[in-house]
């Protein structure tokens, strides 16, 4: 009698290749097969417990019902016979050194999912070496920290990462990618981030508002990074031109008031809603935000009409005029 056993056709339950699987398959054809359906229902049972713990000794198990009972929390008693006669199990010898190896190691019983784990947390405890991604820009990368305070300077509140982090590394890497995939010359990049933060140009002034960060300025939307348009807006200042009431990197408000200055008052004020909004190419976008930014304000009060010295009202000479007025109809009575 064999000291072994191990699983019939035991490749075709296991899913993948690798040793002690963290599951095997079950097929449903089982349903159909005679020699399953001719088991007991504590055998069957036992049989698909006896695969899971085949996948946990690698298709090695002892011939000892005892033995195998223990390892898969039988209630009852394994007869090995039976699925042996059925064709579920079969016998075979193994040499000594092989089963030391087996059961001595205490690896060999351990779940995939233990070793895989070990493998992650050894894997997270190395320090992985991270490369700066300006290192080939140093002018972006001598640049960086004069950034980060005009940004704090400011937003106050804006967080910029620590050094060292990952976040300080999405930053690096924004800057790097303008500079190498979206082609923008890094000296050019440091003078229009310089002109953001520090010229009163209305359309500075509004796009600084924007930026709370260096990571968002290669963050495309509208089918442009909001770099790009500052950039626009920047090369627009640079050549001397004013703010037009087509220009997309003014916001709504700033168009307007561009339109009212390029005409005059009376023809503007005589323009419906619908006729500025055409002018300046305003978004269906733009304009909800718009008249939704206009409703939140309070009303303004209406202004004071100055009085000429006829018609102000002479308060003294009113009440004098009463008193005697008052007297004399006391002295009739």
């Amino acid at each position: 009698m064999a000291d072994y056993l191990r699983v019939v056709n035991w490749k075709r339950y296991q899913h993948y290749r690798k040793p002690r699987p963290i599951w095997i398959k079950l097929y449903r054809e089982l349903l159909d097969d005679d020699d399953f359906n001719c088991l007991s229902d504590a055998a069957r049972s036992h049989l698909m417990s006896i695969w899971m713990l085949a996948a946990a000794c690698g298709n090695k198990l002892r011939n000892d019902a005892r033995w195998v009972g223990g390892k898969i929390s039988a209630t009852t008693r394994v007869n090995l016979d039976e699925l042996i006669l059925r064709g579920f199990l079969e016998p075979y010898t193994m040499s000594r050194d092989s089963l030391e190896d087996v059961y001595t190691d205490p690896s060999a019983l351990r779940s995939e999912t233990e070793i895989e784990i070990e493998k992650r947390k050894s894997m997270m405890s190395e320090p992985k070496p991270v490369s700066d991604p300006l290192s080939d820009q140093p002018i972006l990368a001598e640049f960086y920290p004069v950034l980060c305070g005009l940004i704090l300077k400011e937003h106050p509140a804006a967080r910029i990462p620590t050094a060292g982090t990952q976040g300080e590394h999405k930053a690096r890497e924004a800057l790097e990618k303008l500079a190498r995939l979206d082609r923008f010359v890094p000296a050019d990049m440091v003078a229009c981030l310089t002109w953001l933060f520090e010229s009163p140009d209305e359309r500075a002034v509004f796009w600084r508002q924007q930026v709370h960060g260096v990571a968002p300025l290669r963050v495309a939307k509208s089918g442009a990074t909001k770099f790009a348009k500052i950039h626009e807006a920047f090369v627009g200042a640079r050549r001397g031109t004013k703010a037009k009431p087509t220009d997309a990197t003014l916001p709504l408000r700033e168009r307007l008031r561009a339109l009212c200055r390029a005409l005059d008052g009376a023809q503007y004020a005589s323009m419906s809603d619908a006729d500025r909004y055409r002018r300046v190419n305003a978004t269906p976008d733009e304009i909800t935000a718009y008249e939704r930014e206009l409703a939140a304000k309070p009303p303004r009060r209406p202004a004071r009409q100055r009085r000429t010295d006829c018609e102000k009202p002479r308060g003294l000479d009113a009440l004098v005029g009463a008193a005697l007025e008052h007297v004399q109809m006391g002295d009739g009575k």
